[in-house]
């Protein structure tokens, strides 16, 4: 990949600008209005492979030649891996009511990547033609105006009695030394007054709860749009680092 360096633009400003509404797009997104800003913001356009599957095995498919390796995310893939993949190395319960029928695992490459580095204010672009960047440009060219969004008929999947009765009951396996902790989650569904820009609903989301990991993903019908606290896994070389908001308490404590 050719590489360019670019006026500092901040990534939320250059997101704000580009239609996305029917592209495949990532934006990896660490908050700059916060003191504990990551070093690093990425923007991913324009896929040239995609790869589908609920079989974690099959992304040993992927590779990554060495030699484009000469600057951060150069070259890469961008993408998510389900919770449920857990099936795939545990025998656990699987809750079909929970089934959102999207693959488990989805990774793409791109032709064009937008890399942000906040302490430098620098900006680079990784781009494999011209003809690439152009297509950029007609992104920018084609973005309305920001719309209100609201939202109508929203409800869960608890009522509050449930839950709270579901709490209860999690306290108790925690009082028998059955399980240490548990992650009981609350699902809403709602409907829109009219068809959302989903890059508009990540600009709110992030200016409401910044975070240092935040997540805008975009794979044909499917749209993630996270802000996270934490960082799952980081790999680099043979040092593996986790950076989880609880269960952070030394050994010996």
């Amino acid at each position: 990949m050719k590489s360019q360096e670019l006026e500092y633009q901040e990534p939320l400003d250059f997101f704000k600008q580009l239609d996305l509404c029917d592209q495949t797009a990532v934006f990896l997104y660490s908050s700059t209005s916060q003191s504990y800003s990551g070093k690093y913001s990425v923007i991913a356009l324009f896929p040239t492979q995609l790869i589908k599957t609920n079989d974690f095995s099959e992304l040993s498919q992927i590779t990554i030649d060495e030699k484009l390796q000469t600057a951060y995310f150069s070259s890469g893939y961008f993408g998510y891996i389900s919770y449920d993949v857990k099936n795939q190395f545990e025998k656990l319960p699987i809750d079909q009511s929970a089934d959102l029928k999207h693959p488990l695992i989805q990774f793409a490459s791109f032709a064009v990547v937008y890399v942000f580095y906040h302490s430098e204010k620098k900006m680079r672009v990784y781009f494999d033609s011209l003809q690439s960047l152009e297509k950029v440009e007609h992104l920018k060219s084609k973005k309305s105006s920001n719309r209100s969004i609201t939202i109508a008929q929203l409800h869960s999947n608890f009522t509050k009695s449930s839950y709270i009765s579901a709490i209860e009951k999690v306290k108790e396996y925690i009082f028998a030394g059955d399980i240490f902790e548990a992650n009981l989650t609350r699902k809403y569904f709602g409907e829109f007054s009219e068809s959302p820009d989903a890059s508009d609903l990540f600009v709110q989301l992030v200016q409401k709860s910044p975070s240092q990991y935040s997540a805008f993903m975009k794979f044909d019908d499917l749209l993630i749009l996270s802000a996270s606290p934490e960082r799952f896994l980081k790999i680099k070389g043979r040092q593996v680092n986790s950076k989880p908001i609880k269960g952070t308490r030394p050994r010996s404590t």
